[in-house]
């Protein structure tokens, strides 16, 4: 069935809990992961607060370190579970271009994702990132609510 999942994560409550129940899955079939995080370009004029509160430098200090955290303890989640685990950090304007380009580039024949993350009022003016990897993955997609 699945050999390899793609496992997206912002860090948030949510996708925490999607990539430990797509860890879980993986193990199940006897798959690998791969946990993805995008990083998402500094920008001047935004909404998200933290970006209006940091310079770029601070910005990119941060958002390393987070997604560092993030990969870690999903790293550690894997290999908890017995799960032969790589990880992988982007950064990107659209994670969800990302996300499909590293399905494709890992090999992974599913992407196991939250469907939504933290990405507040910006996600309900753009729309959802979990739903244009739905529309664009040339891989099945599994949403874990």
């Amino acid at each position: 069935m699945f050999r390899h999942i793609l496992l997206p994560t912002d860090g948030s409550e949510l996708a925490t809990s999607a990539v430990e129940r797509g860890i879980a899955l993986a193990r199940t079939l006897g798959a690998k992961v791969t946990v993805l995080t995008v990083i998402e370009r500094f920008h001047v004029m935004t909404l998200n607060p933290t970006q209006l509160e940091e310079s770029l430098a601070v910005y990119r200090r941060h958002a390393a370190e987070h997604a560092e955290k993030v990969l870690g303890e999903a790293g550690a989640k894997a290999r908890a579970a017995g799960v032969e685990a790589g990880t992988l950090t982007r950064t990107a304007e659209s994670p969800w271009e990302e996300i499909v380009k590293a399905a494709d580039e890992v090999g992974a024949d599913l992407i196991a994702m939250a469907p939504h993350g933290r990405r507040g009022l910006s996600e309900l003016m753009l729309g959802s990132q979990t739903a244009r990897v739905v529309a664009r993955a040339k891989v099945a997609v599994l949403v874990l609510r």
